[in-house]
């Protein structure tokens, strides 16, 4: 394999794991905004934290 393969393939290889980055920065990102969307009427006590 030539230089210039292997740059390219890094080049792939850097983006891929890039965007697989940013997908999981959007699930979490999803599943905070869904658990404070079912959670928003709930009132919170002291003993729920302790059971964390």
């Amino acid at each position: 394999m030539n230089s210039d393969s292997k740059l390219t393939l890094l080049s792939h290889e850097k983006h891929a794991k890039d965007k697989y980055t940013y997908f999981q920065l959007t699930v979490a990102a999803s599943a905070i905004a869904f658990s404070v969307q079912i959670t928003k009427d709930d009132i919170f006590t002291w003993s729920m934290l302790a059971t964390l």
